[in-house]
């Protein structure tokens, strides 16, 4: 238990010190700012720009991806993953001058929604390379000579990954265990360990690996910082640090490719390091800061890539659903046309009181665009919405119980009549 706090003492100090202002702390003092949740202004030629790419990747979905055949093999044909590097999709977030399309957080995220709406095993595919893999620690925390070796390499040719978990250590990054030994004659890392849930390790060619470091701390000019040694009686601690990993390297083993219920086609690994060798050279940032630059970028894929995909997701369920509710008959007609109104206005002519607008307004087919008319005729329709309407008042401001709503909502009725047989009800 004792380890458990000291890792996550660790990970609060490894933590960004935040100036500005920050929502959820307002949401925790009780005074949230919801204008911090408003995404900056978007110019019309950035929107435009956006806009054009996804009609590409549309194109390329419709005609290259069948997501049923990737369901059914768990399994991303290659020529899908080469279509998308042709078309720069694994590039978005990387600048133009080192091969990638450059585009800002709103346009990649438009990309990954349509991409997850179409299949959100292909959508990670591509997100995990641009927010966890090489492309996103390099440009945050490398140097020049980095961001120029590998990063076209991962804008139009390669897939990258990042490697933390181990099988001992989940949510508790501190305490990772695979280890990072510098070599007696400085040239080199020598590596030991363990990683697993590394999404794209099968199929990578480099990866952000993070490992701990048998370091001295020192203080020099006034700043103290960690310097490696490799003899671990000299060391002040083992401290986390970012590494730039061929995949090649030898000692580099996929043990697994493991296998999920859900996110079936996705390509992830258990793998394992004996005695691998990364120059120094590959060292991203400094030495003991890999887990903030973990954390950061961790960040980075929780609030910009995994909501633009769930949004995604949530776009690919809701078709089938209006399918079904357009074509399951039920009592001589669809399914979707057994509808309840639209939410009304309060009494001042403003927002409905709080509540009712959630109970009382499920999709309606009648209210998609290009959808058909409703059997009855528009008129006839906005009276029987007028009808249903009033018998929704009478189930919220009467108080009726469930029992008794069938007779309330029944519109072929006038509402005296209705509440009048739910009146007969209660008295018997």
């Amino acid at each position: 238990m004792a380890g458990l706090f000291k890792g996550f003492e660790k990970i609060e100090e490894a933590r960004e010190h935040l100036t500005g202002s920050s929502f959820m702390a307002g949401v925790f003092v009780g005074k949230p700012n919801f204008e911090l949740l408003l995404p900056p202004e978007e110019s019309t030629e950035e929107r435009d720009i956006g806009e054009a790419y996804c009609r590409k990747i549309e194109a390329f979905l419709r005609s290259q991806v069948d997501p049923d055949e990737i369901e059914r093999t768990a399994k991303i044909p290659d020529r899908v993953l080469k279509g998308l590097f042709q078309l720069g999709a694994f590039g978005m977030k990387i600048p133009k001058e080192y091969g990638g399309l450059g585009f800002s957080y709103t346009n990649y995220g438009r990309v990954l929604t349509l991409i997850a709406s179409w299949s959100n095993i292909l959508a990670l595919t591509v997100a995990v390379p641009q927010s966890i893999g090489i492309a996103m620690p390099i440009l945050l925390f490398g140097n020049e000579e980095q961001k120029k070796k590998y990063l076209p390499r991962v804008a139009r040719d390669e897939i990258s990954a990042f490697a933390l978990t181990e099988p001992a250590t989940g949510s508790d990054a501190a305490n990772i265990q695979t280890e990072a030994i510098i070599d007696p004659s400085g040239t080199h890392f020598r590596i030991n360990g363990e990683k697993l849930w590394c999404t794209n390790g099968p199929i990578a060619s480099v990866i952000t690996l993070i490992a701990r470091v048998p370091a001295s701390k020192e203080t020099h000019e006034g700043e103290t910082r960690w310097v490696p040694v490799s003899d671990e009686k000299d060391a002040h601690g083992r401290v986390h640090t970012a590494f730039i990993l061929e995949m090649t390297s030898p000692g580099v083993t996929v043990h697994q490719r493991c296998q999920f219920e859900g996110c079936r086609g996705i390509e992830n690994a258990h793998m394992t390091f004996s005695d691998v060798c990364i120059p120094v050279e590959n060292v991203i940032g400094e030495i003991g800061k890999g887990l903030k630059y973990a954390l950061t970028i961790l960040n980075v894929g929780r609030a910009i890539s995994i909501p633009a995909i769930c949004l995604g997701m949530a776009k690919q369920a809701w078709q089938p659903t209006l399918d079904r509710a357009n074509s399951r008959m039920t009592f001589q007609k669809p399914g979707g046309w057994s509808r309840a109104p639209p939410p009304r206005s309060g009494p001042d002519g403003g927002p409905p009181p709080p509540g009712r607008s959630a109970r009382w307004s499920p999709w309606s087919p009648t209210r998609r665009r290009g959808s058909r008319p409703h059997p009855k005729g528009d008129e006839e329709d906005v009276r029987e919405r007028q009808r249903e309407d009033q018998g929704v008042h009478a189930v919220e401001d009467a108080a009726v119980t469930r029992e008794e709503r069938p007779r309330v909502l029944h519109a072929g009725l006038p509402l005296e009549e209705r509440l009048r047989q739910v009146a007969d009800h209660r008295a018997q």
